[in-house]
């Protein structure tokens, strides 16, 4: 066609231009018209000191220019230039497409064209076995934030790859390597590579040499896939053989020493939390930024639509993070099908009452809602959303067309691209950031990292219960070994404060024990002891006779153990070591002691002075002994708490009226009157049927059909779930409707557990 225009015409010379251009491309690309040289547009200035490597197609019309001219001829060539785009690199690397021909149209379009062209990237690019390690990461992981890991994996393949060309010249290629001959250069390589010292004692990098050591087993298995495929036992036979060279050495060539080293690293490197103090200025600082950009939004008064919504997005994302204590991947990659499942806590089962008997309950659950997303292994895990962050993120939804982003962008925090990725919010970043303006005295301590082990570190300063830890472990994402092991900082009061009286009354530091009995600290083996008879006094209730039998079996283990306590607040001593024993008692053969006092072959401790033995049957308590220790005792009595075997101790030699009752028998008695002052506040407690007739034996209430309709309809989701209701629950339902006001919270439980039963026959 351009033979029919005029001669020096521009259309003709444009025209010829780009066919002279198309046909360098094609010899420039193709082995079969290559001769050695690369044309291109320009030529270079005779002083420089160019290569190949420094020329790149233009994407449009195909021409060679240098890398760092490119971007001044794609301004006249590239018609429809959108601003502010800047992938042009990238597309002219997709173009050129010098790879192995068995990579994958992934492994060109999204990995090796954002890849940095250098010395590491060239050497992989036409690696057969590199290209198929590839293709075989981007089919296991095809998720666009993998990607980058994928690219690191290749990365290392070429430093290990130029390390080993480096000490043998014979190694062309990443399976050449990778045979038994070639062991020695291999290990020698990843050695190399991993930082080894002279003394070979440490690496300076040893997660590296693991790293490595991973992908050359890996590569072996595929170029061992590979050989069955093409039907070529030899080399299979010595991939086969390298990989039992490699689990032979690797042990002790590699893996202990950078094991050892990196554990090493991992307990030198000092963690600090952040203080609560800037972690409120950081909150602060989010939530008045956030306020203003969302009310600048909703009045209008913007100058720039697109920067006034990205930053209501960035101070919303940071501000979910640093609550919700998430990893910054999972939150940046929200999604719009995740966020659309947002969930209240005000279902069907509120209409039971659940709320209403606690008003704290009542305000959480309007204030907050809840949605899952994706954690790390693949873990479902849940984000606490309040009513201002979910404002603010249907407004970053409703306008997310006028920044430009594709609607086939799933994430909810997205931002406009022009590659072809889906891109979004760095967290990372913005927490950083943000850490820096706030004001904050230790802003590098508030990282997303840090934030999780401060969470974690308080559950454990808080002793909260074992159940509350597995809850805050399930919200974190993380297994409850993870959560206590790694995020959860050993915390020094702990190990100083119990462990080091563990450790001195082990080692029998007796000053140590009269010095926090001094200080009104219980000793840890009397308060062992006082838990384990409260928790078995608490359990067997019902069974005075068994109950009185095990707490005088235990009476002889208490007092033959230890009270050597000061006694009184006067100049009373123990007695000294050799000084007789009071009123002892020879060695019990009963075999069943073992079990209910372990000191019983230990060397028997003193009495303290006033107090004596008491052994034989039991004794029904006095009216004057009843009303010795009714005054003794009075303010433990008042304040419905159990005073401690020590304090009953110092006491008791005062009293003379118990000089026959044993410690423990006396804290018996307080335990069962505490017990029946219980019973007698609750007895005040009456219906008024109760009050017209105190002396006569109240018959059960008879439940009438209507009442076994509510309380089927009241509690629907326990019935359905088979689980008892709380507590709370019956207590709401008693107070909300006049059917169940005239029945105790024991008496509507068992009604359900019954018709459970019931149900359950049925």
């Amino acid at each position: 066609m351009y033979m029919f225009l005029p001669s020096k015409s521009p259309e003709r010379r444009k025209i010829i231009e780009t066919i002279r251009r198309r046909g360098d491309f094609v010899h420039n690309t193709s082995t079969d018209f290559n001769s050695g040289h690369l044309f291109v547009a320009r030529r270079s200035h005779s002083q420089s000191d160019c290569n190949s490597k420094d020329y790149v197609p233009c994407p449009h019309c195909a021409a060679f220019f240098n890398k760092t001219t490119l971007r001044l001829h794609a301004k006249h060539c590239i018609p429809a230039k959108v601003t502010g785009q800047r992938n042009i690199l990238s597309a002219s690397r997709s173009l050129l497409c010098k790879l192995h021909p068995r990579a994958s149209e992934f492994l060109k379009t999204k990995i090796f064209s954002i890849f940095r062209d250098d010395d590491c990237v060239q050497s992989i690019r036409y690696d057969l076995l590199a290209v198929l390690y590839g293709n075989y990461m981007c089919n296991k992981y095809s998720l666009q934030h993998h990607h980058d890991m994928i690219r690191n994996k290749l990365r290392s393949i070429g430093r290990l790859l130029i390390v080993a060309k480096s000490m043998d010249s014979t190694i062309k290629d990443f399976v050449n390597l990778l045979t038994p001959e070639k062991f020695d250069v291999a290990i020698a390589a990843i050695k190399q590579v991993g930082g080894l010292n002279a003394t070979n004692t440490h690496y300076k990098a040893p997660t590296t040499v693991l790293t490595l050591s991973t992908v050359c087993k890996q590569a072996c298995n595929i170029w061992k896939t590979e050989c069955i495929k093409n039907s070529d036992p030899i080399a299979k036979q010595k991939v086969e053989d390298f990989l039992v060279l490699f689990n032979v050495s690797f042990p002790a060539e590699l893996g202990r020493t950078a094991i050892e080293n990196r554990v090493e690293q991992q307990r030198h490197k000092v963690v600090e939390l952040p203080m609560k103090d800037d972690v409120k200025k950081l909150v602060s600082f989010l939530r008045l930024k956030r306020r203003e950009w969302f009310s600048k939004i909703r009045r209008g008064n913007v100058q720039d639509f697109r920067y006034a919504l990205q930053q209501l997005a960035s101070y919303t994302l940071v501000s979910l993070m640093v609550f919700n204590r998430r990893r910054p991947g999972e939150l940046e990659r929200i999604t719009l099908t995740d966020f659309a499942n947002l969930k209240s806590a005000h279902t069907i089962s509120t209409l039971g009452g659940h709320f209403q008997a606690n008003p704290d309950d009542a305000r959480l659950a309007n204030r907050y809602k809840r949605f899952e997303i994706r954690g790390k292994l693949n873990r479902t895990v849940p984000v606490l959303v309040d009513f201002e962050i979910e404002a603010c993120i249907n407004l970053i939804i409703q306008n997310r067309e006028k920044l430009g982003i594709s609607s086939d962008n799933p994430y909810v925090f997205a931002c406009p691209s022009n590659d072809g990725r889906h891109k979004y919010l760095r967290a990372c970043y913005l927490l950083r950031t943000y850490s820096n303006t706030c004001g904050a005295s230790r802003s590098d301590l508030l990282r997303a990292t840090f934030l999780r082990k401060q969470i974690a570190t308080e559950c454990a300063l808080n002793d909260l219960a074992d159940n509350v830890i597995h809850d805050v472990a399930n919200f974190m994402g993380h297994a409850v070994d993870i959560h206590n092991n790694i995020y959860r900082r050993p915390v020094e009061k702990r190990d100083i404060l119990q462990m080091s009286k563990i450790l001195e009354m082990i080692q029998g530091d007796n000053n140590y024990i009269h010095e926090t009995s001094a200080s009104n600290n219980e000793p840890i083996m009397e308060n062992s002891e006082n838990a384990a008879y409260d928790k078995e006094a608490g359990s067997s209730l019902q069974n005075n006779e068994v109950q009185q039998m095990r707490i005088s079996g235990t009476a002889d283990c208490l007092e033959n153990t230890n009270f050597n306590t000061e006694t009184t607040t006067s100049t009373t001593h123990v007695s000294s070591s050799d000084s007789p024993p009071h009123n002892d008692h020879p060695p019990r053969d009963d075999s069943s002691s073992d079990d209910d006092c372990i000191s019983t072959t230990k060397k028997k401790g003193k009495h303290i002075n006033g107090l004596t033995r008491v052994c034989g049957p039991k004794r029904s308590w006095t009216p004057e002994e009843i009303k010795a220790a009714s005054e003794h005792f009075k303010k433990y009595l008042l304040s419905n708490k159990l005073p401690s075997l020590s304090k009953i101790c110092q006491k008791l030699p005062l009293i003379t009226q118990l000089k026959l009752r044993s410690p423990t028998s006396v804290k018996t008695w307080l335990h069962n009157e505490l017990v029946r002052q219980r019973g007698k506040r609750l007895q005040d407690i009456k219906t008024p049927h109760d009050i017209e007739t105190p002396h006569v034996k109240v018959r059960r209430t008879r439940w009438t059909p209507n009442m076994m309709f509510q309380l089927k309809k009241v509690f629907a989701d326990n019935f359905k779930y088979r689980k008892l209701p709380s507590n709370s629950q019956c207590a709401a339902a008693k107070d909300n409707f006049p059917d169940f006001q005239h029945l105790t919270i024991a008496a509507i439980k068992t009604a359900v557990a019954n018709e459970m039963e019931r149900m359950k026959r049925t």
